[in-house]
């Protein structure tokens, strides 16, 4: 098995273009700053990427996920995220992109329209179990009825 050395990036943090917008949290980080800088990434001698969730968010770090099916405007978009891919890959690298898979932000209309109801935990008294004790953090349902 090949050893990699993967670097770490926080979306929002990676040579942002702007010091921050209208709210204070997004500082203008983008894909496109991590596509123009994988040539510098590859000469301190990785050989590939991680990256922080891009999916649409609440949030500059992309854990609170708001919708899957959708790149956060202020990281980029789909072709952007399929260009990285390519350039990734031509340059003979790695790319890992985190994915979050036991919650969501309680704005996500997969918890927000109640049709998914039975995707999320639920205590006895009818509120949802929350990721971290994180309130706008429902956690999605698993087999593990332990989980707490």
């Amino acid at each position: 098995m090949k050893q990699e050395r993967i670097y770490h990036i926080l979306i929002d943090r990676f040579f942002p273009m702007r010091d921050e917008d209208a709210n204070g949290n997004f500082k203008g980080g983008c894909i496109r700053s991590i596509i123009e800088h994988l040539d510098y990434i590859q000469g301190l001698g990785m050989s590939g990427i991680m990256l922080t969730p891009f999916y649409k968010t609440a949030t500059y770090h992309g854990y609170h996920i708001v919708e899957f099916e959708q790149v956060d405007p202020h990281f980029g978009t789909k072709a952007d995220v399929k260009e990285l891919v390519k350039e990734v890959h031509k340059r003979g690298m790695v790319i890992v992109a985190d994915f979050v898979a036991n919650h969501c932000h309680k704005s996500c209309t997969l918890f927000a329209d109640g049709k998914h109801k039975d995707w999320f935990c639920y205590k006895s008294n009818g509120t949802y179990k929350c990721f971290a004790g994180i309130e706008e953090l429902p956690m999605f349902n698993s087999k593990n009825k332990d989980v707490q």
